[in-house]
């Protein structure tokens, strides 16, 4: 059996345009539909069987932070200081259906 962790979902390479969302394995699985009102297992079995591995567990950064405690999840969710007004727009929309679906 291979298992993969991952954390769900991850726009660190923003910068270089809508292109680096298009890449991320989730939004792949469910292209032409919004991977946000899916629930966990939903995105990890969309994920393994696109991918070709048995399982995928996706975490979220409440199970994270029960375990290591509250740190930096920069790196994981791209919270960087950077002020909403320099966020291209994809980003900006990407974001808003994240929160709106993710986040209730």
């Amino acid at each position: 059996m291979i298992t993969l962790m991952m954390f769900f979902p991850s726009f660190k390479e923003w910068h270089r345009g809508i292109e680096c969302l298009h890449e991320l394995a989730v939004q792949r699985a469910f292209k032409n539909d919004n991977p946000y009102d899916k629930t966990l297992d939903e995105i990890n079995k969309a994920v393994a069987k696109q991918i070709g591995i048995d399982e995928v567990k996706y975490n979220t950064k409440e199970r994270i932070e029960k375990i290591a405690g509250h740190g930096s999840f920069q790196a994981l969710d791209a919270s960087y200081p950077i002020d909403e007004e320099y966020w291209p727009d994809w980003l900006k929309v990407e974001v808003d259906k994240f929160n709106r679906y993710r986040n209730r």
